[in-house]
């Protein structure tokens, strides 16, 4: 029986996703408001987020057969969704319970304090490791670390992320080890997670969850380039129950790769990005996604003012920061004074 992953909410940057299911054997069935998002789809249907009458409907049919293997979300619009089709049908992805506690990030570090996790103590720490991870017959599959910092450029602070992360070791272990106890502890023991940790004054930390690969830049195209492989393939191998190349996530990288946020330095009417060819030929620099423009940019605050990612590679961190540093440098983020009506 064909195996059927359901994608909510896909669009440009999970392209390599969607291949790599189809590459797994899995049958992926699209449902998002970019059409971009239609080229690898198996099926796909336009539809938004907010539609839940039309994804109660398509989800029914899926889950009918029992074929529906598993279901992919990448954002939180998507995950609000997918906690309403988990309390309305059977589904092989967490309870709702536990998927309403992950999208309330202080409710969840509540319920690890009261069973003896530790979690960080200020608002927002510079550094962050994203563990990620899934389960495969009940037990959990470590897929990877991505290390995320706040870097100033200029007059804005922006972020980036490298894999391998700084933690290495039994301090990965550990870190893998407390990603496993923070699902289980929410009552997630099916689907991948991905945990966000900092390192305290108590050693590791949990800042939240996501029951997904959430950090779609990462997990599609970063760890590939550090590993040769992406924690993505690994769980699609579970899903399709192929083995061979898709069972595990290599242990030990081959180089240092990584991305960084591109950002504008003020407020207003998204008008585009120039220099995109002058960042793609720099050395190391492997990509770019840039967002379509024609949007208002209302706030500088990070993940709505995004207007797109870079990556590169290099033979360590220092090298790596230089590059991302290089390309962002030669992208000049260009915002209009804001529309009238």
């Amino acid at each position: 029986m064909a195996r059927t992953l359901l994608v909510l909410g896909a669009g440009p940057l999970q392209i390599p996703a969607l291949r790599w299911a189809r590459e797994a054997g899995l049958t992926s069935v699209v449902t998002s408001a970019d059409a971009r998002a239609r080229r690898l789809a198996g099926e796909f249907h336009p539809l938004s987020a907010c539609d839940v009458d039309a994804h109660l409907a398509l989800t029914r049919v899926l889950a009918r057969d029992g074929a529906l293997a598993g279901v992919l979300v990448s954002d939180e619009r998507g995950l609000r969704l997918l906690a309403t089709l988990a309390g309305a049908l059977a589904l092989p992805v967490p309870p709702r319970a536990a998927l309403a506690l992950a999208l309330e990030p202080a409710r969840a570090r509540e319920h690890w304090r009261a069973h003896g996790l530790v979690t960080n103590g200020s608002d927002e720490p510079r550094e962050r490791f994203d563990v990620g991870g899934f389960f495969r017959d009940g037990a959990f599959v470590p897929a990877g670390c991505v290390e995320r910092r706040a870097l100033p450029l200029a007059s804005r602070v922006s972020e980036w992320g490298l894999c391998p992360a700084r933690l290495a070791g039994e301090e990965l272990a550990q870190a893998f080890v407390l990603a496993e106890r923070a699902a289980r502890t929410l009552g997630i023991s099916q689907g991948p997670v991905q945990v966000t940790l900092a390192v305290g004054e108590r050693g590791l930390a949990l800042i939240e969850l996501f029951p997904g690969f959430r950090d779609a830049v990462a997990a599609a195209h970063v760890t590939p380039l550090a590993y040769g492989k992406s924690p993505l393939q690994a769980w699609f191998g579970a899903l399709a129950e192929a083995g061979g190349p898709f069972d595990e996530l290599p242990l030990s990288p081959t180089t240092t790769a990584g991305w960084m946020a591109v950002l504008p330095e003020r407020t207003g009417f998204f008008a585009g990005v120039d220099g995109a060819a002058r960042a793609r030929a720099l050395p190391g620099v492997v990509d770019l996604w840039l967002e379509e423009p024609g949007r208002e940019i209302d706030s500088l605050s990070e993940p709505a003012a995004v207007c797109g990612f870079v990556w590169a590679r290099g033979d360590d961190r220092n090298e790596l920061e230089r590059r991302l540093r290089a390309a962002r440098a030669a992208l000049e983020v260009r915002v209009a004074c804001r529309q009238v009506a």
